[in-house]
């Protein structure tokens, strides 16, 4: 069966348990009303249906349970409420959509520029569940070949539209960063690693912006104004987690976070332009000041 159909049955299972208890029956039908809107046949048996259950605990982090009494499965309510899995389940969608979008191009209009290396999605997760290595050939924006390379892979983030894999070489213990746009080629080794360093990937990135990491010092309390039309839009799609409003009247909205002032971050808010104002810290405050006054150096030449 191809890996796409796996993905597709286990996104319809979940949608479906999602909108309130049912019973296997249901979901059954669910799925035949599935087959005719993707043109795929998501049909399964019993037996196969347990085992998706086995396969959507482990990729999506949900347990569907099953109430004998009642005769129905269910999600937990603090499982469907986990943005984590909230975030995964979004991500299959649009992916699924794209893939239809020729179909609706009357109807949907899509950015052009859609990145690629979505068909390293499903064995990469793969592979971090079962621990095994993996073996890409992979190319850098800055550099003209491509080179390959054995890695530990541990995680996949998304971060502006574009997906990573998080990894580390053998016998190192550095985390970084590979675009799955920049995959030439993946191969699942049969090779299982077991590490003997831990990584709390949720913590790691708890205080980061984007896709870089910071392993040395402790996040900053940032605090921004901005317009109140900006403003607005900040508050409904925060920066970070740890966002806060803090002040706003009828000019401005001024929001803090806590978090590692990186290449990422100063980069997003450059990209407000005289929408948004660093109140501090200071040097943070100053550095944006010196590269709005270099970006204005090149219409002044």
């Amino acid at each position: 069966m191809p890996k796409q159909r796996y993905i597709e049955r286990y996104n319809a299972i979940v949608e479906k348990v999602r909108k309130g208890r049912c019973t296997l029956k249901e979901i059954c039908e669910y799925l035949s009303i599935k087959s005719e809107d993707r043109d795929l046949n998501l049909t399964i048996s019993s037996r196969t249906f347990n085992r998706d259950l086995d396969e959507i605990r482990d990729i999506y982090g949900i347990d569907i349970q099953y109430d004998r009494t009642q005769k129905v499965y269910y999600i937990a309510n603090d499982q469907v409420a986990n943005i984590s899995n909230v975030r995964l389940m979004e991500a299959f969608d649009i992916f699924n959509t794209l893939k239809m979008s020729e179909h609706f191009s009357d109807f949907i209009l899509f950015e052009e520029r859609k990145p690629h290396g979505t068909q390293h999605f499903y064995p990469l997760l793969q592979a971090i569940k079962s621990k095994q290595k993996i073996k890409i050939v992979y190319r850098k924006f800055s550099e003209d070949e491509n080179t390959e390379r054995i890695l530990l892979p541990f995680a996949l983030k998304e971060s502006k539209g574009r997906w990573y894999l998080l990894a580390t070489k053998i016998n190192d213990t550095k985390l970084k960063t590979y675009g799955l746009d920049r995959i030439i080629s993946l191969k699942v080794l049969q090779d299982f690693f077991y590490s003997d360093f831990k990584i709390n990937i949720k913590e790691k990135f708890k205080h980061s912006f984007g896709i870089i990491s910071v392993d040395e010092g402790d996040p900053e309390t940032v605090e921004l104004s901005f317009t109140r039309k900006q403003g607005e839009y900040i508050k409904t799609y925060p920066l970070h987690e740890s966002q806060q409003v803090v002040f706003e009247n009828n000019e401005e909205i001024r929001v803090k976070l806590l978090i590692y002032v990186t290449y990422d971050f100063i980069m997003e808010l450059l990209s407000f332009g005289s929408e948004m104002k660093v109140i501090s810290p200071a040097d943070l405050q100053e550095e944006i000041q010196e590269s709005l006054e270099e970006a204005l150096k090149n219409y002044t030449a």
